[in-house]
């Protein structure tokens, strides 16, 4: 077992600790007799049926060493269970993304996939240690709205909020969109390799240049550099930290390959502003792991990360393991990922407006509906329209808080968004009342007021879910679309 080092202490901090390190080193530890203790003090202190699941993918890992590792687990068999478990779920994962990549490959878009699909389309044997829950698939940016439209008509719905209108309406301004399909098919589909505030479209354009050839279900397609791996792992680390820990053992792999341009790496990491969450990697993956991270490079890094004390203090909490922070520190770290988030290049879209509930209103209306059609009475002779629509709905809700989302669209694009907070976990009807500004071209057909969902979900999802995210029909009681004067 290697010592945490002290040149670094700052960063040890949100270093991996307890049973996660120990599994990490079991996994990755050049050294055999330490990666032996560490699979020792793993195996003597964690019963497999309460093992979270970050640390259940990294058994896929940790089997081929098994042999290596000495002192044989209790469990073997059931270790075993798991990593064909895992390996099972992966292939089922490809399988049903397949038809996205198709699809995909036929309109000639190019693919670069980066995370696990990037290792498994550069070494496919990887599959049996790599654990895949998802396809990520960059494409470049003057195709990506091509390439949404084509899984959309696919049937690959979104998994964030709103109609496939509002995701369309949003796509000049995100880093990606996730797409579901199925009971497993998962692809996220990106306009660039990373998150806000990390993204660049320039530096994305070196990640295609440097990228090379691989195979994935059968498609060509491309996966980055060994040093961009590391770039994205690093990324993926700055905003998730250790929700999954599979970066880790990417960044191994490339650093393993002998074919990291580490002042490559450490350019990239100052242009994107990756210095802190590089620098707690980093030092993590040379001290514990052993890995041959030059000490030049870390110590540029660690000196930049420094120089911003608030930008430093939440890069930590970011990539602190989450389960592992107290509650404050955990809501401290999810205020500071959502400005992180919020602070990059994603910007609002069309109207929002919050409806207001009302006293219930008693009567006979319609029937439910998750959409009802609104034509303006009075559109211009050139058959544009502007004004305000004003609409008072019912619907029963279910005994959860939640958000109750409405959209104004056409048939071809999105105009607003109403929401409503419920905050009440108490099932029943509500009345909720909204006026929306609203624009009509000449070539907009009529509006169209549609529920729709807080959350794209399976279609197994559970009844839990359903009910907090799922759209809820809604009886309109009373409409007047008013055109602005001229």
């Amino acid at each position: 077992m290697t010592r945490r080092g002290r040149r670094h202490a700052l960063f040890a901090w949100a270093h991996p600790a307890g049973s996660l390190d120990q599994l990490l080193q079991a996994a990755a530890l050049a050294d055999e007799g330490g990666a032996r203790i560490a699979w020792r003090q793993w195996a003597q202190r964690q019963d497999l049926d309460n093992v979270r699941f970050n640390e259940m993918r990294l058994l896929a890992a940790v089997a081929p060493r098994l042999e290596t590792l000495g002192q044989a687990h209790p469990a073997r068999d059931r270790i075993a269970g798991i990593e064909r478990m895992l390996w099972s779920r992966s292939q089922i994962v490809l399988r049903d993304v397949r038809p996205a990549l198709e699809s995909l490959h036929q309109a000639r878009i190019g693919m670069l996939l980066i995370k696990g699909a990037a290792r498994i389309a550069r070494n496919p044997a990887a599959i049996k240690t790599r654990v895949l829950n998802d396809v990520d698939v960059l494409v470049r940016p003057d195709q990506f709205r091509r390439a949404f439209d084509i899984l959309d008509a696919a049937g690959w719905r979104s998994t964030g909020t709103g109609s496939a209108k509002f995701q369309r309406a949003r796509l000049g301004h995100v880093h990606g969109v996730n797409l579901i399909r199925g009971s497993l098919a998962d692809v996220d589909l990106h306009r660039s390799a990373l998150h806000p505030p990390h993204a660049s479209l320039e530096e994305d354009a070196g990640i295609w240049t440097r990228s090379d050839g691989g195979l994935l279900a059968g498609f060509p397609v491309r996966v980055p550099s060994a040093t961009d791996t590391v770039i994205v792992a690093l990324a993926h680390a700055a905003l998730d930290g250790h929700t999954t820990s599979d970066w880790v053992l990417d960044v191994v792999d490339a650093i393993d390959s002998g074919l990291v341009d580490w002042e490559l790496t450490q350019q990239i990491v100052k242009r994107r502003q990756l210095d802190v969450a590089a620098a707690v990697a980093l030092t993590y993956l040379a001290e514990r792991l052993q890995r041959p991270v030059p000490v030049e490079v870390l110590d540029g890094i660690a000196r930049r990360a420094k120089r911003r004390p608030i930008r430093l203090l939440s890069g930590l909490l970011s990539a602190h393991p989450k389960d592992t922070l107290s509650r404050p520190l955990k809501l401290a770290r999810g205020l500071a990922k959502l400005a992180r988030l919020h602070g990059g290049s994603a910007k609002p879209v069309g109207v929002t407006r919050w409806a207001w509930r009302r006293g219930n209103t008693h009567g006979n209306f319609e029937a439910p509906v998750f959409r009802a059609r609104i034509t303006p009475s009075d559109r211009r002779p050139d058959g544009t329209w502007r004004g305000f629509v004003e609409a008072t709905v019912s619907l029963a809700v279910p005994a959860t808080a939640r958000r109750i989302e409405f959209e104004l669209n056409t048939d071809k694009r999105h105009l607003a968004r109403v929401r409503h907070r419920k905050l009440i976990a108490r099932a029943g009807t509500v009345t909720l009342r909204f006026r929306v500004p609203v624009e009509l071209a000449s070539d907009d057909t009529d509006l169209i007021l549609e529920a729709v969902p807080g959350r794209g979900l399976r279609a197994n999802a559970s009844p839990t879910l359903a009910d907090r995210y799922r759209e809820l029909p809604f009886s309109l009681v009373n409409l007047t679309c008013r055109r602005r004067a001229a």
